[in-house]
């Protein structure tokens, strides 16, 4: 039985993950598909994660591995940082998705 955010995710998100240098710069050595639900933050958000200004929270349905800090989420060609991560299981132990709060790069 698929979970509730496998269910309604319906956006293209991609994440990059492991960090790596490239001539002298930081770069992601992996890029992950996946679907996710997004929204705004909201005040509750706000004092989970910490302060972020122009964030974002992408519920990601599940993968083979979760994420990770440091990382990054591209959605509608807009690069996020992640902030936070929370992985979400139901009490049987069944991987259900993750919480991944964000913030625009640059913002």
């Amino acid at each position: 039985m698929a979970s509730i955010i496998e269910k309604y995710a319906s956006e293209d998100v991609t994440l990059l993950q492991g960090q790596i240098i490239s001539d002298g710069k930081p770069s992601f050595s992996e890029s992950i598909p996946a679907k996710a639900i997004v929204s705004d933050f909201s005040q509750a958000d706000l004092d989970y994660f910490g302060r972020i200004e122009a964030g974002r929270i992408f519920y990601v349905s599940p993968l083979d591995s979760p994420p990770a800090l440091p990382g990054q989420i591209i959605w509608n060609g807009v690069t996020h940082e992640i902030q936070g991560v929370r992985v979400y299981k139901n009490l049987s132990g069944l991987l259900l998705g993750y919480k991944i709060a964000a913030a625009a790069k640059g913002a």
